[in-house]
């Protein structure tokens, strides 16, 4: 993954290089190179200046437009739109229900409905609900930390289903209902880049 290190901005290539395994580490890279993507494809610099609020999330500098960027197991995910509203990501593999991490995250509904369900079929909407909240707390700009929140008017959320094992969730600061373009990025897509 070292060699994909000038495809990314200085500040991706620090974060990456804090993860401890290895995968993880390409992920962010990936992450970053999407991010490229993103930028060329709607004309600015493929590295820019990105800051952080106060919780950690990012954002460019200039503020040419939002973005929000998660990965996952072999997947990696950059979600843009304008700069009139905040956006958030989330991408995860089908993970085991956690019963644990259900009552500790999930309100009581989302935790009766998820009892209603077993085997895979809890592993997958245990995983669509992990994603939807963790998309919104990205979209909000305050992270995981914010457990227990319940206010969600004002915001609207896309499910992809492209990736088979995975649960992939969209949130948008706004009341509208929103239909994203997905893009899939290939190899010769990037290679195009640079």
């Amino acid at each position: 993954y070292e060699s994909s290190f000038g495809f990314v901005s200085p500040d991706r290539q620090s974060k990456a290089e804090k993860y401890h395994r290895e995968n993880d580490k390409k992920l962010s890279v990936l992450s970053g190179i999407l991010l490229s993507f993103a930028l060329r494809s709607e004309g600015f610099d493929i590295h820019p200046s990105i800051c952080t609020g106060p919780h950690g999330k990012p954002y460019l500098k200039d503020r040419e437009f939002n973005f929000n960027i998660s990965h996952s197991a072999t997947r990696a995910i950059c979600a843009v739109t304008s700069p009139s509203y905040e956006i958030g990501c989330a991408i995860e593999a089908y993970t085991k229900c956690d019963v644990r991490v259900a009552e500790r995250v999930f309100e009581k509904q989302e935790q009766k409905r998820l009892e209603s369900f077993s085997g895979e079929d809890a592993d997958v909407l245990f995983t669509r609900m992990w994603t939807r909240k963790e998309s919104y707390f990205k979209c909000m700009g305050i992270g995981i930390s914010a457990i227990g929140t319940k206010q969600m008017n004002g915001y609207s959320f896309y499910e992809y289903s492209g990736f088979p094992g995975y649960s992939c969730s969209i949130c948008l600061k706004t009341d509208a209902v929103f239909d994203p373009e997905f893009i899939e990025v290939t190899p010769e897509d990037i290679r195009s880049l640079f």
